[in-house]
């Protein structure tokens, strides 16, 4: 059976894609990864427009000696050339993970390949972008936030009865009977729903470890006891949760099953106002969004850090609760760092000034139906491997 699919259903498998993409455009998403043998293997998919429908299909799995960019391009190239691809003619798009490897500026994969081919269009993978601007915002807030959950989490797991107690209390204080959740190491948008729960049950935990100190006396739990008796780590836990979900919706967004590259640039250029509008004044926000130098941000255009927006309920905890204000202007300042680092990170890797992404929009559904645009000349313009013969037809149509 192994030798049927690999000999004859995979060899004509492959025949009908080799002739698919040789005759018609396509572009290729390429993922590197290493499995439990520690063999390094490169996933070629490639996808093609059939019957006005959009196909991602598997292309081939390369086992490569490095993973270094020269070997990658070699690999991608020698199975294109192995099979007869015209790849110089039919290839206009290249999407990969965000390393530098793949996306570098000086020497990668995608740097090889637009060599190589003209007018090649290159996008990186979003959520993967989006994950990473998250990743580095968030190290501008304490450690101690994600180690309170961490620690938190291990402390009730590792003993069925600490589990049996805290749904007791749960129960007591009429409370969801829902479980803390486990903060991923690698996944910064995972704490978001991490510390959704905490905020939920933090009634419950304080009376848990209260509790707890007194009949276990560990250290653990005392130092647990302290940090959730600190307002200051409430205020962290609320902002997280006011700040994190504008990366969760652009996440979700991007995951869909159909496509919405057209949205790209709206989206995050909705996400950049939105986060710029909570600590910058807003007559420096059409400028730096006009701007085509790098971001900077002069200390005249910050609002002062009583201005700065933080979230409904970050607002009336400080209402209703007395902290030292140096404490409070403590955690102001780094919320702040936490939006500029956010922004920042987030001009880096998608260029709002990129007019290719800006005129996807005449393409939009939307648009078409509502006849914003008069004519999808702009667009054509920027990709000139697609243009046909029947243009005029085209933008009729649209």
């Amino acid at each position: 059976m192994v030798n049927i699919l690999r000999n004859v259903l995979g060899i004509s498998y492959i025949e009908e894609i080799v002739d698919l993409l040789n005759a018609n455009k396509f572009s290729l998403i390429i993922d590197e990864s290493t499995d439990i043998s520690l063999v390094k293997t490169l996933c070629l998919v490639v996808r093609v427009c059939k019957n006005f429908k959009v196909h991602d299909l598997f292309f081939d799995l390369i086992e490569v000696e490095s993973a270094n960019a020269s070997s990658l391009f070699s690999a991608v190239i020698n199975s294109f050339t192995k099979n007869n691809i015209i790849y110089k003619q039919n290839m206009i798009g290249f999407a990969a993970g965000g390393a530098n490897v793949m996306m570098g500026r000086n020497h990668s994969v995608s740097t090889l390949l637009k060599a190589a081919i003209n007018d090649l269009f290159v996008l990186k993978c979003v959520c993967h972008s989006f994950h990473l601007c998250a990743s580095y915002a968030c190290e501008k807030l304490p450690g101690e936030v994600e180690d309170l959950a961490r620690n938190i989490f291990n402390y009730l797991k590792s003993s069925s009865k600490r589990l049996k107690d805290f749904s007791s209390l749960q129960y007591f204080f009429e409370f969801k009977a829902n479980k803390i959740l486990h903060p991923s190491q690698t996944r910064w948008l995972s704490l978001s729903a991490v510390v959704g729960r905490l905020i939920e049950q933090y009634d419950v935990l304080i009376a848990y470890f209260s509790i707890a100190v007194k009949e276990e006396n560990l250290q653990t739990a005392k130092n647990i006891l302290t940090s959730l008796k600190d307002p200051i780590t409430k205020l962290y836990l609320l902002f997280i949760e006011f700040a994190l979900p504008f990366f969760i919706k652009l996440n979700k967004l991007f995951q869909s099953e159909s496509s919405q590259i057209h949205k790209l640039h709206s989206s995050v250029k909705e996400i950049v106002v939105t986060l710029l509008e909570c600590f910058v004044r807003k007559d420096y926000i059409t400028m730096f969004l006009d701007s085509t130098s790098e971001f900077n941000l002069p200390p005249e255009c910050l609002l002062d850090l009583e201005s700065i927006y933080l979230g409904i309920k970050v607002e009336c905890f400080l209402i209703t609760n007395e902290i030292n204000v140096i404490e409070i202007d403590t955690f102001k300042n780094k919320c702040r760092n936490f939006y500029i680092e956010a922004v920042l990170q987030i001009l880096k890797g998608f260029d709002l000034n990129n007019s290719f992404f800006r005129n996807l929009s005449i393409i939009a559904p939307d648009n078409v139906y509502a006849c914003t645009y008069k004519s999808i000349a702009p667009l054509l313009q920027q990709v000139p491997r697609l243009l046909a013969d029947n243009i005029q037809e085209i933008d009729t149509v649209l």
